[in-house]
């Protein structure tokens, strides 16, 4: 009888050894639930990370409210602001492309120009920027300079480089743009030494345009 016990008592020692070993590599319902929850936060950063990604954005728009803004008539106002980033608006009154592969974008009252260059046109729609914004009324965006040229005079003209679309926005579309004056083609100024269209046609002995050629009349 007592043989039976301690052989009865053994056998449930070992199934106790077994049991409690089979136990040490099966984590409990607790533990895999807590498993789970800590996968599935896991898998939730990305999108935290995508959220964060998209903060900097929102920081430039930010930014670009609480800039100082200029209407560009007024000179004195936009003077102050050489040196610092400001948002500069009115109409374009002039554009003109120099052969170098400048853009000179001249918003109304003449004193503030925006300068593309040529490296910058493959960001804008059609090429030049001076054909996007012609004669439409805009907001441009970007640190304001003055360029004093070669003279170096008091008084520089006031600009923007432009690099990107991004740092204009268009508030009114073109209302008609007007015919260039003297010394400009098609609405565009003409630089120094370079001949109109009209001193073109003359050289080539062909009538400038715009005027009838009397000798298909009187002959």
């Amino acid at each position: 009888m007592v043989a039976m016990k301690r052989l009865i008592l053994t056998v449930l020692m070992r199934a106790a050894v077994v049991a409690a070993v089979v136990g040490v590599g099966k984590p409990s319902a607790a533990e895999a639930q807590g498993a789970g929850a800590a996968k599935e936060e896991k898998e939730e950063k990305p999108a935290a990370k995508e959220e964060k990604e998209e903060k900097p954005a929102a920081k430039e728009e930010k930014e670009a409210e609480e800039l100082p803004k200029v209407e560009a008539v007024k000179e004195a106002e936009v003077r102050k602001l050489v040196g610092r980033k400001a948002v500069v608006s009115g109409r374009v009154s002039n554009t003109h492309e120099s052969e170098k592969g400048i853009t000179f974008i001249t918003l109304e009252g003449g004193k503030f120009t925006v300068v593309c260059w040529k490296e910058s046109y493959g960001k804008f729609e059609g090429g030049s920027p001076a054909k996007l914004y012609k004669g439409k009324t805009i907001e441009v965006t970007g640190d304001i300079f003055e360029y004093k040229g070669k003279d170096g005079g008091s008084k520089g003209q006031l600009e923007i480089k432009l690099r990107e679309p991004g740092q204009v926005k268009v508030t009114g579309e073109a209302a008609g743009v007007k015919e260039g004056s003297e010394g400009e083609k098609g609405g565009e100024k003409a630089e120094p030494g370079e001949k109109t269209e009209e001193e073109k046609s003359e050289g080539e002995g062909k009538p400038p345009r715009g005027r009838v050629d009397a000798k298909k009349y009187f002959r």
